[in-house]
């Protein structure tokens, strides 16, 4: 019946028909991916991709609504990272890579104890499964200096070494992780993505760990077996 009405219709009335057909289409195109269930896979790749974004936003020195040309927002700064080395940034509590002993260290990932203060380097964080069950213990584990930490048989951090104006310091590799509530304090999260861990926010409840690594790219680790090979969707969200 329908098709009988339009084949009687004028040109006009024709090209108006087609016409609304291709915009019904590309609404369509563009709409239902946005409305479908997206799979669990999809949804990592989503938080990657904006936390990926906001970190060279924040990298940049751009407020988080980007204009044409950059302006200061608040403290930031270009190369600034915006990960704990800035929350932790100082020289108050910091140690020479000279200085440091066998012990467990109690100074470092707190306040003022990381002398880059997150400018312009970063690194990748490093856990030691030393009870080799491949799985996190629980709780606030120990810090020990990477190079004499490889025979102790309990999961601890490690730390890694940066260099500030020629000399070289220890700092705790967590510093590297990405502060996800700072992020959100300043305006470029309106809330902690969920894929976001205890690792990266007080209120992190996901599976991964973010963090941005030598090279400047935003990677994740297991929040239960932060490795660095366990980089990408890992069958699991949030």
């Amino acid at each position: 019946m329908m098709l009988q009405v339009l084949n009687q219709a004028s040109g006009t009335v024709k090209l108006m028909v087609v016409v609304a057909l291709i915009i019904i289409g590309i609404v369509v195109y563009f709409t239902v991916p946005n409305i479908l269930p997206k799979s669990s896979e999809q949804k990592y790749e989503i938080d990657r991709k904006l936390i990926t974004t906001k970190v060279n936003v924040y990298l940049a020195g751009y407020p988080p609504k980007v204009v044409n040309q950059r302006q200061s927002y608040d403290s930031v700064t270009l190369g600034i990272h915006p990960n704990y080395a800035l929350a932790n940034g100082g020289i108050a509590n910091n140690l020479k890579l000279s200085d440091v002993g066998n012990d467990v260290i109690t100074t470092l990932g707190t306040l003022e104890s990381n002398p880059t203060s997150g400018k312009d380097q970063s690194a990748t964080p490093s856990w030691v499964d030393g009870d080799g069950n491949g799985e996190r213990a629980p709780g606030e584990l120990p810090l020990y200096h990477g190079d004499v930490s490889a025979n102790l048989n309990i999961d601890h951090w490690t730390t890694t070494v940066v260099n500030v104006k020629n000399t070289e310091y220890v700092v705790d590799s967590r510093d590297w992780f990405i502060d996800m509530d700072m992020l959100v304090k300043r305006g470029y999260f309106t809330e902690v993505p969920a894929s976001a861990s205890l690792d990266n926010s007080l209120s992190g409840t996901g599976s991964y760990s973010w963090y941005i690594d030598e090279d400047g790219k935003v990677k994740s680790m297991l929040f239960r077996n932060p490795k660095p090979e366990t980089d990408g969707f890992q069958n699991v969200y949030p």
